[in-house]
């Protein structure tokens, strides 16, 4: 059993199977070079039964790998903390640039403004 998880596995919004995760996870620890780790995942679910729920497989799972969402590469956990990821810089400026656009005052002024002209109108149409 790994101290830490290795590398992550795209099994978030993928096949909810139970061996379709382990056998993501196996293959995405292979692609990472765990080979070792991916055949001690594998036994200890599939041979010598420590998982008896799905929830229990699931744990051991998470044990050696980060899920994330389907689709995306595996990737060993140690490079997600890397600095030089130009991924993680385009997430944090498009954090403060939400916060930027977002001005509720803005919103409700115009929302007040169009409701006073149509007021207006009606109470200038002669009667």
């Amino acid at each position: 059993m790994p101290e830490k998880q290795l590398c992550t596995a795209p099994i978030v919004g993928g096949d909810g199977n139970v061996y379709a995760v382990v056998g993501t996870c196996r293959n995405a620890l292979r692609k990472c070079g765990y080979s070792a780790e991916a055949d001690e995942l594998s036994k200890r679910i599939m041979i010598d039964h420590e998982a008896d729920s799905y929830d229990k497989a699931l744990v051991i799972c998470m044990e050696y790998c980060e899920p994330v969402g389907a689709g995306e590469k595996p990737r060993k956990c140690d490079e997600l903390d890397d600095p030089e990821d130009p991924e993680e810089d385009d997430i944090e400026e498009d954090d403060d640039d939400e916060e930027d656009d977002l001005d509720v005052d803005d919103d409700i002024e115009t929302e007040n403004d169009d409701d006073d002209e149509g007021d207006d109108d009606a109470e200038k149409e002669p009667s």
